[in-house]
């Protein structure tokens, strides 16, 4: 967790002392919206909101408008969304879409991945809102998820829900899914020979993420996506 806060005071060209000053003042706008409190998925959130504020200072309206979202979706998922969401929500609440709009769309996509096998709903949240920011429309979006999880496991892969936000950003390439897949498992076979060797599991995330920036190319918004991704899966 402190890399990647670490990389955010780097990227924003600040000094210690003042992100936790602004951390510190945006906290203080979550409790006035009654946010409920989250510590570390507070800090995440802080980074993705920042990242879309002007200036990078996150404003009153932008955790209103964030605090309108949570309200929303926590209607379909009273016991299932909590404060480790908030990174995910933050995230969602950056787009100019109306909550309820995007609280139904969300379910709607998390519920066609349901009638297609797919499993664990704490999981396939935040894939399914992972999903919902592709720039297809969410039918073709869900289907890109689909293809690649059945090439990674045609190729081999031993898959769980674990994996599904991965496979989500990935989906955001408009690429074949043989040829997406083809290219993590050449970047999970370089990071293999690393030493001390990730595990199998954190191998599979990073060669995900490496082939996601090296297919994305110069694309600002994707590359901003990734990054924010990587706060997204720290709480899980």
């Amino acid at each position: 967790v402190r890399y990647v806060i670490a990389a955010s005071i780097v990227r924003q060209d600040e000094r210690v002392r003042s992100f936790l000053s602004e951390a510190e003042r945006v906290r203080k706008l979550f409790r006035a919206a009654r946010l409920p409190r989250g510590s570390l998925a507070e800090i995440l959130a802080f980074l993705t909101l920042r990242e879309d504020a002007e200036g990078g200072r996150v404003s009153q309206a932008q955790v209103t408008r964030m605090r309108a979202l949570f309200v929303e979706i926590k209607k379909d998922h009273r016991w299932l969304l909590g404060a480790d969401e908030y990174p995910t929500i933050a995230l969602l609440s950056t787009t100019d879409v109306e909550a309820s709009q995007i609280a139904r769309r969300v379910e709607q996509i998390l519920r066609h991945l349901e009638e297609h096998g797919f499993g664990s709903r704490g999981k396939l949240m935040p894939a399914s809102q992972l999903l919902f920011l592709s720039p297809e429309r969410d039918s073709v979006a869900s289907d890109r998820f689909r293809a690649l999880w059945k090439e990674c496991k045609a190729r081999g892969l031993r898959m769980n829900s674990d994996d599904y936000d991965e496979v989500a950003l990935l989906a955001h390439l408009p690429r074949d899914a043989e040829e997406i897949v083809r290219l993590v498992l050449e970047h999970r076979a370089a990071i293999d020979t690393l030493r001390p060797r990730p595990g199998r599991d954190i191998g599979f995330s990073l060669a995900c993420s490496t082939a996601f920036a090296q297919l994305v190319g110069s694309d600002k918004k994707l590359r901003r996506l990734a990054y924010t991704q990587t706060a997204i899966q720290i709480p899980r």
